[in-house]
């Protein structure tokens, strides 16, 4: 009986945060694909312009 009152309380704990934890992982991605593209055109010995940077520095260093 213990056991199934922690299952369920479980379960419902990880309920109560799922959305929030999944809009943090979407935000983090999006993020990191900034970084990404912006790190790529670095090592491929692109000039990065004044908006990249701002861009890079406003979405990931928030």
């Amino acid at each position: 009986m213990m056991e199934m009152i922690l299952t369920l309380s479980l379960a419902a704990m990880e309920d109560a945060v799922f959305d929030e934890v999944m809009a943090t992982l979407d935000e983090i991605a999006g993020t990191f694909k900034i970084y990404e593209t912006l790190q790529e055109r670095q090592l491929a010995a692109e000039d990065l312009s004044e908006d990249d940077l701002r861009n890079f520095k406003t979405n990931v260093f928030y």
